[in-house]
């Protein structure tokens, strides 16, 4: 029967774990949560991250701690488990997720995600079980508030530094007109005029593969300008990209932004946008579109955006 304490401990330190991760790398856990297709909204996804983990790191402290409130934490902790399983299994099933964003960048497929829930909720519920049966000896107030009070302010802290870090709520999907930036002293707005714009990652074989086929639509009379956008998520890779590249157009670093750089891609980059003041006409994904079928894409934005 004594068992049941570690299997509790265990519980709570997986919970407490994966809440420091994703706390950690809170716009990551804001993009992992958005691909599930549920909440579309960036203000209400950004609520829902918060309050995981605030609920995740209150739910880990609680058992870690022994402040249960006569079981209650059991209960909310299956409770989570079945939503967060059941919620994983839709993601998998409709929207084709591969990573379920449990532990922040360590990714976890949504199949053994699943599994882990199922062996987190039979220790909860032994733990449950051995609790109940247990005749030990009951905590003084004193003892019991200090762990509730514990459990509180670390789940509090964890919720305060993960909105501290949030980055802003990104401009509509397709808006370009926030991209105004100099390369080599040459100004480039992309809220003014045409452009052909490439969404990279420095880190991204296909990304790296297609800068071959862009080259060439550098050198196709009338073409748009071509500029790329990348994401930079380790300082100096854009230079690494360059050099491996040789990209023959300017090229702007978003940093490690994840959340615009999420907004401006699909599930996995590259995509390639045809944009006209600040508006996307129409884009591409994975594949350079040829300068014949970006030209006939027109001159004016259409009223819902494109895809081939």
């Amino acid at each position: 029967m004594w068992l049941w304490r570690p299997a509790e401990v265990l519980v709570g330190l997986v919970f407490a774990a994966g809440a420091l991760l994703k706390a950690g790398d809170v716009n990551l856990f804001v993009v992992q949560i958005s691909r599930y297709g549920v909440l579309a909204n960036p203000v209400l996804v950004s609520v829902a991250a918060v309050g995981t983990l605030w609920v995740e790191a209150s739910l880990g402290c609680a058992l870690v701690l022994g402040a249960r409130l006569r079981g209650a934490a059991y209960a909310a902790t299956l409770a989570l488990l079945a939503g967060f399983t059941g919620l994983i299994a839709y993601a998998w099933a409709f929207h084709g997720i591969q990573d379920c964003g449990c532990f922040g960048r360590f990714e976890i497929s949504p199949g053994v995600s699943i599994a882990k829930n199922v062996v987190l909720a039979a220790l909860c519920f032994g733990a449950w079980l051995g609790y109940s049966r247990s005749a030990g000896r009951t905590a003084s107030l004193r003892s019991l508030l200090m762990r509730y009070g514990v459990t509180v302010a670390a789940a509090c802290g964890v919720a305060a530094y993960a909105h501290a870090h949030l980055e802003a709520v990104p401009e509509e999907k397709g808006t370009f007109s926030q991209f105004v930036f100099d390369v080599d002293g040459v100004k480039y707005d992309l809220g003014r005029g045409e452009y052909f714009v490439a969404i990279l990652s420095m880190t991204c074989k296909d990304c790296k593969a297609s800068v071959p086929a862009i080259n060439d639509l550098a050198a196709t009379p009338g073409f748009p300008q071509i500029v790329a956008l990348c994401y930079e998520d380790e300082k100096g890779a854009m230079d690494s990209f360059q050099a491996q590249t040789a990209p023959e157009f300017p090229m702007y670093s978003m940093g490690s932004s994840v959340r615009t750089f999420s907004g401006l891609i699909g599930q996995e980059p590259p995509r390639f946008y045809l944009v006209l003041d600040g508006r996307a006409v129409k884009f591409w994904d994975e594949t350079v579109p040829s300068a014949q079928e970006v030209l006939a894409s027109g001159s004016s934005p259409s009223e819902g955006l494109r895809s081939d």
